[in-house]
């Protein structure tokens, strides 16, 4: 759980999990040109994302020297997109309420 905790405090990595969210599958290359970060760290922050179970990693021979590599967020990774989420909402409205019921997080906005 720490080491989740951590993976989820570096840099690019809520941008990336919230640009899956929004577009689906994508390629790497488009990740590149869309976020622009640079491959060498967005590379190394897919492979910790897809190693924790958060993003699936599919790669798609298109005949030429290189397959096409996609990525896309896990069950679990849209699980944890939502809670951080509501992280943030309790982080700007004190007012939310959050409780545990029936081994189930409840944010009642």
């Amino acid at each position: 759980m720490e080491g989740l905790i951590k993976l989820l405090a570096k840099k690019h990595v809520k941008e990336i999990l919230q640009y899956l969210d929004t577009y689906g599958e994508v390629h790497f290359g488009q990740l590149h040109k869309d976020l622009g970060i640079h491959k060498g760290t967005l590379g190394n922050v897919l492979e910790e994302l897809v190693d924790a179970g958060l993003l699936n990693k599919r790669r798609e021979d298109t005949g030429t020297l290189l397959p096409r590599t996609y990525y896309s967020l896990t069950d679990f990774g849209r699980k944890v997109l939502i809670l951080m989420r509501a992280i943030n909402m309790l982080g700007t409205n004190p007012n939310i309420e959050v409780y545990q019921k029936d081994n189930k997080i409840i944010v009642a906005i």
